[in-house]
């Protein structure tokens, strides 16, 4: 955002803007993941269904990633263009996000292929593009919903959603493991929370889909996500809140986003004010972000907020109590009223020793931030 104020061509003003465009959507997601991971506990989502054009959506995505990967040696291919559908395009979108983040941050060279297709035979749709599918020996893993492939009204259809690169590929340990939570890869280096696969799964399964993934160590890696959906016939489409079991349900009550709020940490009033803006416009205003400029602050307002703060963006250098001290306070709190939040520390001390410090204190996720100190950049 500063070089788009400072630039003095269009051209430079809105590469700019697109980056943190791009920044903010990777903020969006990170924020998105972590909130979720309560829904999936719960053993359930909430979607906002409605009939959706997802070409321009999914053309948005390939463009967002492209334009990340420029002068990287990597090609961003998008290929599908899928009817209008009834389904809850936001989750669809950031699942398809989760899985081409991993592929960008895992190839180095060669090619990143979207590819998005509606079928309505099962059997078509568990049956992976040849052409995609990474050379090499190959390990695959399939979980899907104990209903998945039950199309009983006209209409009923599947959109099947691949994402396959030519990166460093994983073995089969990794595979089997990458989708819980937390989970980073060997040669991840604990970058990123370790949720987006976790997410992505819980999003199938609430679609009565399937997920797989397929991989070859040095070769690449396909993802290939598939969810229920309607194909949107007129006269019978409409915009609904519906929640969808997955297949570990125990009832049927819907955990909605504005059941917690996020507070914000941070002794820079300007980096919480942007951090908060940012929040709100990626989540609306059902959410509530609270701000808290040191770690007392903080820890008070997570056991005497009037609204549950389920999420908590953490700094780690502040006065009066610093980010590693107020989460080791927040999770020794006790007694049965206590939910303790998600915490994801935001510093820009990154080594190996500062991670774990930061895993010994308590803290969920751990995000370093960019070399701008006006903006929280993942």
């Amino acid at each position: 955002l500063e070089e788009a104020a400072a630039a003095r061509e269009d051209d430079e003003r809105q590469e700019a803007l697109s980056m943190a465009h791009g920044s903010a959507s990777m903020l969006d997601l990170i924020v998105s993941n972590v909130l979720d991971v309560g829904r999936i506990e719960r053993g359930e989502l909430r979607l906002e269904v409605g009939p959706v054009d997802l070409h321009p959506v999914f053309t948005s995505l390939a463009g967002m990633v492209r334009a990340r990967c420029v002068g990287s040696g990597v090609d961003v291919v998008h290929r599908g263009r899928p009817p209008t559908l009834v389904c809850d395009a936001s989750r669809v979108a950031r699942c398809a996000l989760n899985a081409l983040s991993n592929s960008r941050k895992f190839t180095q060279r060669g090619r990143i292929v979207l590819d998005t297709v509606v079928v309505d035979d099962p059997e078509v749709a568990l049956r992976l593009p040849n052409d995609l599918l990474p050379q090499g020996a190959l390990c695959s893993r399939t979980w899907r919903h104990p209903g998945f492939g039950s199309l009983q009204a006209d209409g009923d259809t599947m959109l099947c959603v691949t994402i396959a690169d030519s990166g460093r590929g994983m073995a089969a340990e990794e595979v089997e493991a990458c989708v819980r939570p937390f989970v980073h890869s060997a040669s991840d280096n604990a970058h990123g929370t370790g949720l987006g696969l976790h997410v992505v799964l819980a999003s199938v399964l609430a679609h009565h889909g399937f997920l797989t993934i397929a991989s070859a160590l040095g070769k690449g890696t396909l993802v290939r996500m598939c969810f229920h959906t309607t194909l949107a016939i007129e006269g019978r489409g409409g915009h609904s809140a519906r929640t969808w079991q997955s297949a570990s349900v125990g009832d049927d009550s819907a955990v909605l986003i504005g059941t917690s709020s996020v507070l914000v940490v941070d002794d820079e009033a300007v980096n919480a004010k942007l951090m908060q803006r940012m929040i709100q416009r990626a989540l609306g205003p059902a959410v509530l972000v609270l701000r808290a400029s040191n770690g007392e602050e903080a820890l008070r307002a997570v056991q005497e907020a009037r609204v549950r703060v389920g999420l908590v963006f953490m700094d780690a250098n502040m006065p009066v109590m610093d980010g590693l001290e107020a989460t080791r306070r927040i999770r020794g709190i006790a007694g049965d009223w206590f939910v303790p939040p998600r915490i994801v520390m935001l510093t820009g001390n990154a080594t190996e020793d500062d991670r774990r410090a930061a895993a010994e204190a308590g803290v969920d996720a751990f995000e370093a931030k960019p070399c701008s100190k006006r903006a929280v950049l993942s």
